[in-house]
């Protein structure tokens, strides 16, 4: 199977050169997520793009307390870039000084995504999930991912009708209220992600031995035959790719 890593931030690898290299070689289809537009410009120059690897264009929520100011950035990024990441709202206390900013830069993102056809939007909604779905709601012209989910059902089944998929790492099915959200999913909504360096960190294993932990993890977790769920993530992955 090739995997398809939803959310990677390939930037901040220490040996970068050889974790590119690993991607490539695996023939793992990444994400590369950026946190800034000034970073995915940045990027786009020293990471060269390969069929396996494409950047996305983002602004992390986290860093708009302290960067406010690259919307327009953004725009003028954004035709270089089918997928977008990492974006959204973080409603914790730590960011809350931002969190008038974020929702204007999120509320403009998903707009401007919503103009120019297929982009692939992953998402952080971390203690902002219903205003996350009240949101894109009015937004259907894209694909979405909600980036390491931590809301409650009545929050996913609003997203699920929304049509969005959820990215899953292995932290995830570690901690007991985010397990009682994944084993909630319809197969058919799950994807894979390995949220380096956040949620697995060590570069000496291979991307594809962590993706194939997780696979088979949720699959263990979740009661499902491995055979039939590798079968339907590849299936996941494939609509979420297709133009």
């Amino acid at each position: 199977m090739k995997y398809l890593d939803t959310h990677c931030h390939v930037d901040l690898a220490k040996n970068r050169k050889n974790f590119i290299k690993n991607i490539n070689e695996q023939q793992i289809y990444t994400i590369a997520v950026s946190n800034l537009p000034s970073l995915f410009e940045k990027n786009r120059v020293i990471i060269p793009e390969s069929k396996y690897l494409k950047h996305a264009l983002g602004y992390h929520p986290e860093l708009v307390g302290q960067f406010p100011n690259q919307l327009n950035k953004f725009e003028i990024q954004l035709t270089k870039a089918r997928y977008i990441g990492e974006i959204g709202i973080d409603g914790s206390n730590r960011y809350k000084a931002s969190l008038s900013r974020q929702i204007e830069i999120f509320e403009n993102i998903l707009w401007l995504c919503d103009e120019i056809p297929n982009k692939v939007l992953t998402i952080h909604s971390r203690k902002s999930e219903k205003l996350i779905a009240d949101m894109i709601m009015k937004y259907p012209n894209s694909k979405k991912i909600l980036h390491w989910f931590n809301g409650d059902i009545k929050q996913l089944e609003k997203l699920l009708d929304l049509g969005c998929y959820f990215s899953i790492n292995k932290s995830m099915l570690s901690s007991s209220n985010t397990l009682s959200v994944v084993q909630k999913l319809p197969l058919e909504r799950i994807l894979l992600e390995s949220d380096f360096p956040f949620a697995f960190s060590n570069e000496s294993i291979y991307l594809s031995e962590y993706l194939l932990d997780v696979t088979k993890t949720i699959a263990s977790k979740l009661h499902v035959n491995l055979d039939d769920f590798v079968n339907q993530l590849m299936v996941n992955q494939r609509k979420l790719l297709e133009v």
